[in-house]
């Protein structure tokens, strides 16, 4: 990847790409999208700190000395910065070495961060005479806590010798565009999704509210309030139900979700979103939660998770929070809706799963809808694709809250050629995990009447 800042700035893949959705990753990407080429651009700079050491010595007149406490190390920093450039070093008081390369930003869920690129395991390197002090381990720190990366340098070489056009950009099938951010496409959104193989660009701009498409999840007219959805294509189901004051949903795709509020707001017959669950707190899964937010809903969440969402909106929002003992639950005449975190949760800390049911629901009745997202992604042929680990868990979870075998799974991911293609039989997850669940007549578990 050949990447250049200034103003004729671009980040092109001369090998290869970094997409999970690529048919063949081996093929080289070209040009980056403008967004994801800024995030690529800003990454070089804060990784490179060589480079941005003699910056600062080239610019010694302009740069901006000052200070900062970190409370979670207890430690003061000297800091330098060098205008125009969004980026803060941070000089260890006791060495004078760079500690940290810090980007402040602003994330949709956790509210004004910081994303340190961190400096350490420093050891002395010679080169011509030359001395220096040089970091053979470099971390990716999120607010200080989160390790987002971690890596050692093997091996320095300096001053190597390149072929002549290697740092030029391949024949690229995409145009060149200059590099640019925006509040929709923050770095910390681009991050996220590209440093997981799950940036595939923008979200298109042409989807609108037409774009939703919307099904019961049980076809034969049982529960028609239990509904899936996904907006312009299926790479995220949710679950909408309907209740006679309001709407529930599952999850908060960001981009998507402002899509959903509007489509709600033409399509519900003037009922409005009043919860928005989300299945856990992965920018994927809620990033939209502060559209939903906006337009008057509740957050529901499990207790450990109200830290995770307290920046939301400014912290301005409506929050019901549950836990293991008493889940969230919800009903009104026609149908009911709950939610269940455990403390062994799966995929993330706070990752939940939630099901709908008619009011009374016994065996003898149709329509146990359970959602869950990144555990159990349904797909046809008997190999599954899914964490098989995670699925056992959260199989047992479901068995010790009395799900019954016959509910109908939904997968937030997924392709199936069931509902809106990502539904199956939970009996049949269960068979392809090894989990031998239990009927309900044989456990006494055949009813969710309340």
């Amino acid at each position: 990847m050949v990447v250049q800042s200034g103003p004729n700035g671009f980040a092109c893949f001369n090998k290869g790409q970094n997409s999970f959705f690529a048919e063949d990753p081996s093929q080289p990407l070209g040009f980056a999208d403008p967004f994801l080429a800024d995030y690529l651009i800003h990454s070089a700079q804060q990784l490179a700190l060589p480079h941005l050491l003699k910056s600062f010595l080239e610019n010694q007149s302009s740069l901006l000395l000052s200070s900062v406490v970190e409370k979670n190390y207890d430690a003061e920093f000297t800091t330098l910065q060098m205008p125009g450039l969004d980026l803060l070093l941070l000089i260890d008081r006791s060495t004078f070495l760079p500690f940290a390369v810090r980007a402040p930003e602003n994330h949709l869920i956790f509210g004004p961060s910081t994303s340190d690129m961190i400096f350490f395991n420093y050891t002395n390197v010679s080169f011509d005479g030359h001395h220096m002090r040089f970091p053979h381990r470099i971390q990716t720190l999120y607010n200080t806590v989160s390790v987002i990366e971690d890596f050692v340098i093997d091996e320095l070489t300096v001053n190597p010798k390149f072929e002549a056009d290697f740092f030029s950009p391949s024949n690229s099938t995409i145009s060149h565009m200059d590099p640019r951010s925006s509040s929709d496409y923050p770095r910390s959104e681009v991050h996220e999704f590209f440093e997981t193989g799950l940036w595939g660009g923008p979200f298109p701009e042409q989807f609108n509210s037409s774009s939703v498409q919307i099904a019961p999840v049980f076809h034969n007219g049982s529960t028609p309030e239990i509904m899936n959805l996904f907006v312009g294509y299926p790479d995220y189901i949710q679950m909408l139900v309907e209740m006679e004051d309001g709407i529930i949903i599952t999850d908060a795709p960001a981009f998507r979700s402002r899509i959903v509020v509007e489509w709600v707001k033409k399509n519900m017959g003037g009922k409005k979103i009043t919860h928005v669950v989300p299945s856990h707190h992965h920018r994927d899964h809620a990033g939209g939660v502060g559209d939903i937010l906006a337009a008057g809903a509740a957050l529901v969440i499990p207790e450990v998770a109200k830290p995770l969402y307290a920046n939301v909106n400014g912290g301005d929002f409506k929050v019901i929070t549950y836990n293991e003992e008493k889940p969230f639950i919800l009903k009104d005449r026609k149908v009911q809706f709950a939610s269940f975190w455990h403390p062994r949760a799966a995929h993330a800390e706070d990752w939940v799963f939630s099901v709908a049911a008619p009011a009374c629901w016994t065996d003898a009745s149709s329509g146990f809808a359970l959602f869950n997202a990144d555990v159990v992604s349904p797909g046809s042929g008997p190999a599954a694709r899914w964490d098989t680990g995670y699925a056992r868990g959260f199989l047992l979870d479901a068995i010790a809250d009395g799900i019954p075998k016959s509910a109908t799974l939904i997968g937030a991911h997924g392709s199936s050629e069931i509902g809106l293609g990502t539904q199956d039989s939970l009996a049949h997850v269960a068979e392809l995990a090894g989990v031998p669940y239990p009927d309900p007549n044989t456990t006494g578990q055949h009813k969710w009447c309340y």
